[in-house]
């Protein structure tokens, strides 16, 4: 059972966007109307609010993530950035409860670039296009204070493993060697597998900017997990504060010779060099990160939510 905090006391920023008070049921504190106004139409509390299914679907809400990060990248860097994800949750409450089940999609990772001193541009990883497709939805459970707007929500951490399969999601290391941990079946676990189906080993991130080494493609294992607590801020919107973990682990990678010629994998000990200078990523102790959950229709995809952002969620 998860135990919930008392949110009025954790969640100032999310009452900031107004001026409610969950003590004053049923009141608007922002007049805007329409259904272009999901993020600033107010937060309006007293309602009765609703994840019942419908014709057999579930409740579907896009999700926006907003994490704010410390990155360190080999003593080269220290530095604190932004980053992001973008998913669609679907959920399942149990018949006449507060509590079910949360499956989230993850349909778009932002890794922040690095900008390194002494180099003109910033390195930067990102996941070929599509590599997320072939990812299922990571389920959590979730409960809820009360079935009315304003009563609290959390969520027990989402995990999402890209290329990789673990006997325990959250806790078990990420694969890290290719010659000896590719899954010999889908059964397997505590090993790595071609998540993009594009004939490399786990999956592979477009490189770009790498000190040390011209690499264009860095292969790699990926862990990111994400916690939600906030309050049902109206009956078609959920937000708070998220608690994100995000780990890359390095088992390859390709060079593109500066001066020309066929690109080639990388060596054993040039895959360690890129290991290393592939940044650390944590949560920055001193922001919160955030999260927007805003009902859609039950079929709404990747496609729509990451076009429709900014109708969405605002910019």
């Amino acid at each position: 059972m998860i135990r919930l905090p008392t949110w009025l006391s954790v969640l100032p920023a999310c009452f900031a966007l107004s001026n409610c008070q969950a003590s004053d049921p049923g009141s608007r504190c922002s007049r805007q109307e329409g259904p272009d106004q999901n993020v600033d139409g107010g937060v309006l509390c007293g309602e009765p609010f609703s994840l019942e299914a419908t014709d057999g679907a579930p409740a579907r809400f896009a999700v926006k993530v907003v994490q704010y990060m410390h990155m360190s990248s080999a003593g080269l860097v220290e530095t604190d950035t932004v980053g992001g994800a973008v998913g669609w949750a679907d959920f399942w409450p149990d018949p006449g409860a507060a509590t079910g089940r949360m499956d989230l999609k993850l349909c778009h990772l932002e890794v922040p670039k690095i900008q390194i001193p002494g180099q003109p541009t910033p390195s930067s990883l990102e996941l070929v296009p599509g590599a997320l497709d072939y990812v299922p939805p990571a389920p959590a459970g979730f409960s809820l204070e009360g079935l009315a707007t304003c009563s609290g929500f959390v969520t027990e951490p989402s995990v999402v493993l890209v290329a990789a399969r673990l006997l325990d999601s959250l806790a078990d290391p990420l694969p890290w060697d290719a010659a000896t941990q590719t899954c010999p079946s889908e059964l397997a676990t505590g090993c790595l597998f071609d998540q993009d189906k594009d004939g490399k080993p786990a999956v592979t991130f477009i490189a770009q900017n790498f000190p040390a080494l011209p690499v264009d493609e860095v292969y790699a294992t990926l862990r990111s997990w994400v916690s939600l607590q906030g309050l049902v801020a109206r009956p078609d919107l959920l937000l708070g504060t998220a608690y994100f973990g995000l780990e890359i682990s390095v088992v390859g990678c390709r060079l593109a010779p500066l001066g020309g010629g066929e690109l080639r994998d990388c060596s054993p000990e040039e895959e360690d060099v890129i290991a290393r200078i592939t940044p650390e990523i944590t949560q920055n102790p001193d922001l919160d990160s955030s999260f927007l959950a805003v009902r859609v229709p039950p079929d709404t995809g990747c496609a729509e939510v990451i076009a429709d952002g900014d109708r969405l969620f605002g910019r």
